[in-house]
């Protein structure tokens, strides 16, 4: 015993850190029990659970919005043909929504904080598939302008639709090409030219797209129709002037916004390596939690506020 008392004595830090290990491994016994016994209590009520949730109406109504929203970013995958299965890039979002959780619990000891740094990486991806679709959009749109003008040539030479699609085809870059590659090779294989054309217009996400298809098919049988095209290229490269001129008038504005709602995370590992207490003061006052908080909630007012320049 006096051995023992005395190796208690000299080693202070090594019987801390034995009994800090002790108390994590009763708190991983104790909740691998707990777990245990609710997965049992589950299995056993398994049936009446199911059947009290599938009553329930908000259980329902948020389950329905659940699909819908798994359903609408497949579809945006999709639309956009990105490289990626809906399934990793759902994995993906909420894999950043814990660690970005439990990372934020971490840094700043504020429950706040963390959960709204949590959903600014959790939405960041969706930014992004937003980013990529206006950026497509506007590709899109500057691409229908050269469609329009082969199909309008073509059509005051009398050549026929589908050499005219065919053209546009093979002179136009993707995603419009290949959109009028498609059309053409189903009208190829037999497919019905309004079937065809129906399914060109719904690869189209711009309002434009789909004016321009609805001109195609109306032209089979209304040649004024041909005529009507050329006041669509004259808005058409009317909205995208003013797209780019708005766009450069706020590039300045979205850069600061951007770079004023980025700025206080780096400048706080800076400071907290350069002055530790700088984490003290994050952490344990009431006005560095303050700090920290407004800080994440400015990078999802920023990500809200540029989608909605965007479409404006």
């Amino acid at each position: 015993m006096k051995d023992i008392r005395l190796f208690i004595q000299n080693n202070p830090n090594t019987i801390h850190s034995l009994t800090l290990l002790l108390i994590a491994v009763a708190l991983s016994i104790a909740l691998g029990l707990l777990t245990i016994l609710i997965y049992k209590l589950y299995k056993s009520k398994r049936d009446r659970f199911k059947a009290v949730i599938s009553q329930n109406n908000f259980v329902l109504e948020q389950r329905d919005n659940l699909s819908k929203w798994v359903k609408n970013t497949e579809k945006r995958i999709k639309k956009n043909n990105l490289k990626i299965k809906v399934k990793r890039y759902l994995l993906i979002s909420v894999s950043s929504f814990f660690i970005a959780f439990f990372m934020g619990i971490k840094l700043f000891e504020n429950l706040t904080a963390s959960i709204l740094f949590a959903i600014v990486f959790f939405i960041v991806p969706e930014y992004l598939i937003s980013l990529y679709e206006d950026n497509s959009k506007k590709k899109t749109e500057e691409q229908l302008v050269l469609a329009i003008k082969y199909y309008t040539g073509g059509s005051f030479k009398g050549r026929p639709m589908q050499k005219i699609i065919a053209t546009i085809a093979n002179k136009t870059g993707d995603p419009v090409g290949r959109y009028f590659s498609d059309c053409y090779c189903e009208i190829i294989k037999g497919i019905r030219v309004d079937t065809a054309l129906s399914k060109l217009a719904s690869r189209f996400s711009t309002a434009y797209g789909k004016m321009f298809v609805q001109l195609i098919h109306q032209s089979k049988t209304n040649r004024n129709c041909v005529e009507l095209m050329t006041d669509l290229l004259a808005k058409l490269e009317g909205h995208i002037e003013l797209t780019r001129t708005n766009k450069t008038n706020i590039a300045t504005e979205r850069l600061q916004a951007f770079l004023m709602s980025m700025l206080p995370i780096p400048t706080y590992i800076f400071m907290s390596k350069l002055y530790p207490e700088t984490e003290i003061f994050i952490r344990n006052t009431y006005y560095g939690r303050l700090i920290i908080t407004l800080s994440f909630l400015s990078v999802l007012v920023f990500i809200m506020l540029d989608r909605f320049i965007r479409k404006v």
